[in-house]
């Protein structure tokens, strides 16, 4: 993903200069495919259970869908309003599951 803003050039300019960095990006992808460079998989380190996952899921769906189909939101806004959702999940998920080892390994600070 390439992301860019300009303010004060020429929109020609701009344009070229998205056009030259696609150019590079497509060039380097092309070469890191040639040379065998695979995607590297991150190894998982706390799985929730099936149980954690289903109450999470259920607690956050219509509060996240609302946040994500809401054209009022703005990236910073639809940031903080994710993050809103998430910090109150955490709580929730904690108050449900005391005793889960997943929540003392995340949330040992707490």
């Amino acid at each position: 993903m390439l992301e860019a803003s300009a303010e004060n050039i020429l929109q020609q300019d701009f344009c070229h200069a998205v056009k030259v960095g696609v150019k590079y990006t497509q060039q380097i992808i092309q070469v890191s495919k040639e040379i065998g460079v695979t995607k590297r998989t991150p190894q998982k380190l706390l799985t929730p259970s099936p149980e954690i996952v289903k109450h999470a899921y259920k607690l956050d769906m219509e509060r996240l869908y609302a946040v994500f189909t809401d054209c009022e939101h703005d990236k910073i806004s639809r940031d903080e309003a994710v993050n809103k959702i998430r910090l109150d999940t955490e709580e929730q998920l904690k108050e449900i599951f005391p005793e889960d080892s997943i929540f003392k390994k995340c949330f040992k600070s707490h």
